[in-house]
């Protein structure tokens, strides 16, 4: 059984089977997909149950209220002004979007719905300013020395003597993380600001916010959330997860969501991602080079606290290649049994945009690995097309658009990501590195050419001829491979080379070979 499978039956046995799966994320910068991994594993959750016959509904919060912390490596210094306000309140470096949260999460947003995930979305800035926490404010104030408690006990932190659970917005400099509150009468909250300023601050107008750990069981109980995946840093001992259970239960009533902890996400040679840090891959960005299924695949395959790094390097070959290899089990065109792969045809149905239209047949696989090479030796979709159909990676119900799509993900690829021993170009002119090539190779090369020129091979067959050939003239492999590409790349080393000569117009193979065979460069 697929862990989320086996997590919905837990849920429906401990929360019933009506629910909410909540998910939400602070739009302090590109929101990457360490962080998209939890709203993904929140859609997985939600489709899960639903899978049960189990009424569920999919909620994401928008931290805009959150503050701006500090000028991120990605700020321009002008946003030193802002730190402290609310990210609602902060322009849009890119002057693009009336804010910077809605910069940063309406590129988010954009990609999660191509990935299949449309949940209700709620933004805290206008949950704060309608008076949807009203009630939850007025609560944390009257019980603010049980609330202090809590979390100095839980944390082993000592909070000022006079502390409350309120920040203030300042209504002289705009900032919600300068303000100390200092005294309340109702709804209204006394305040001094680091900017000199003082004033009450009237919590029913939206002119300040509960501290996090006060805010986030307060949702629970607004929203009647009941599963809720999050971060390890919030599952650690005396995090909010702790503080925010015990205000749940003691403060407003409410049983804490079951929780679903999940692990970071990295990417290969860079470490964990971290907008702060800049290290960053959005969704958005891995839409550019990968279908949505794939990308839903890396998550889809991992347990929540398994660590995901993600190789967008030559890896990428080998994570299409097993997304298709799901696939085939999926289709039972494929059969296992090792154990590690026996939840794959789950994994590529959770992997899927939309479960309910899941074809009946098994979809035609473009080979990845031939198609990034073919977009490499032609630069048109008719080309690319010749090429596939040439080595038999081509089907008829195929249309050009299809193919076009996969064109422009292998050449977003190549241009960002692909490493330099994957890249070739075909070379028009006859290259001056065969210089290189010694007697017995240039011997191999026109056998080749004779070879290609009678006989009707295929890919396979072409391979196994290559080796009859240079055995028998008595060279080895490296020699033999490497006449083949210093004569067609002018470089040691490409491609598989049985698929890379077929993949080629075979009348500028052909002369190529024996013009090399001929050559006479002493």
């Amino acid at each position: 059984m697929h862990w989320v499978d086996s997590k919905a039956n837990e849920i429906i046995s401990k929360k019933g089977k009506n629910n909410v799966v909540a998910s939400g994320i602070s739009p302090s910068g590109p929101i990457h997909l360490g962080n998209f991994r939890e709203i993904f594993t929140a859609d997985l959750l939600d489709r899960a149950l639903k899978n049960k016959n189990s009424k569920s509904k999919l909620l994401w919060i928008l931290d805009d209220y959150d503050p701006l912390r500090k000028v991120y490596p990605f700020l321009d210094s002008s946003f030193k002004e802002h730190v402290g306000k609310p990210l609602v309140d902060v322009p849009d470096p890119s002057e693009c979007h009336d804010s910077y949260s809605q910069h940063y999460s309406s590129k988010f947003l954009r990609s999660i719905k191509e990935l299949g995930i449309e949940p209700e979305i709620r933004k805290a800035s206008e949950m704060y300013r309608s008076g949807v926490f009203l009630d939850y404010i007025v609560k944390s104030l009257n019980n603010y020395k049980e609330i202090k408690k809590i979390l100095e006990d839980i944390t082993g932190r000592n909070l000022p003597k006079d502390w409350l659970p309120f920040n203030p917005l300042c209504s002289s400099c705009g900032r919600i993380s300068y303000t100390n509150a200092i005294d309340y009468e109702g709804q209204k909250v006394k305040y001094k600001c680091e900017c000199g300023n003082k004033g009450y601050a009237d919590a029913s107008q939206g002119e300040g916010k509960l501290p996090w750990r006060v805010d986030w069981p307060a949702r629970w109980s607004i929203f009647n959330v009941t599963i809720e995946p999050f971060g390890k840093d919030h599952a650690a001992d005396g995090g909010s997860y702790d503080t925010g259970s015990r205000i749940s239960k003691n403060i407003f009533d409410y049983e804490p969501p079951y929780s679903v902890v999940y692990e970071q996400v990295g990417i290969k040679g860079k470490g964990e991602m971290s907008s702060s840090e800049g290290i960053v891959l959005t969704p958005g960005k891995m839409l550019e080079f990968l279908p949505p299924e794939v990308i839903r695949y890396i998550l889809a395959r991992k347990k929540p606290k398994r660590h995901v790094e993600v190789d967008t390097g030559p890896g990428i070959i080998q994570t299409v290649s097993d997304y298709q290899k799901a696939e085939r089990i999926y289709y039972r065109e494929e059969d296992t049994d090792i154990t590690d792969e026996k939840d794959l045809g789950r994994i590529y149905e959770l992997s899927q945009v939309d479960e309910d239209r899941i074809r009946e047949e098994m979809p035609f696989q473009l080979p990845f690995r031939h198609l990034i090479n073919a977009v490499q030796i032609s630069e048109s979709t008719e080309g690319v097309m010749k090429i596939l159909k040439r080595t038999g990676h081509w089907d008829k119900g195929l249309d050009k658009e299809y193919l076009d799509t996969w064109i422009s993900r292998v050449n977003n690829w190549l241009d960002d990501f692909a490493p330099n021993h994957l890249k070739f170009e075909v070379q028009e002119e006859l290259p001056s590195k065969i210089k290189e090539l010694e007697k017995d190779q240039k011997i191999f090369l026109r056998k080749l050419a004779d070879l290609i020129e009678n006989e009707d091979l295929n890919d396979e067959k072409l391979h196994n001829r290559i080796y009859e050939l240079f055995r028998n003239i008595g060279i080895g492999a490296r020699e033999a491979f490497q006449a083949i590409y210093l004569s067609l790349l002018g470089r040691k080393s490409g491609p598989r080379a049985a698929w890379f000569i077929l993949s080629l117009d075979e009348e500028f193979v052909l002369n190529r070979f024996r013009e090399v065979a001929t050559s006479n460069f002493d």
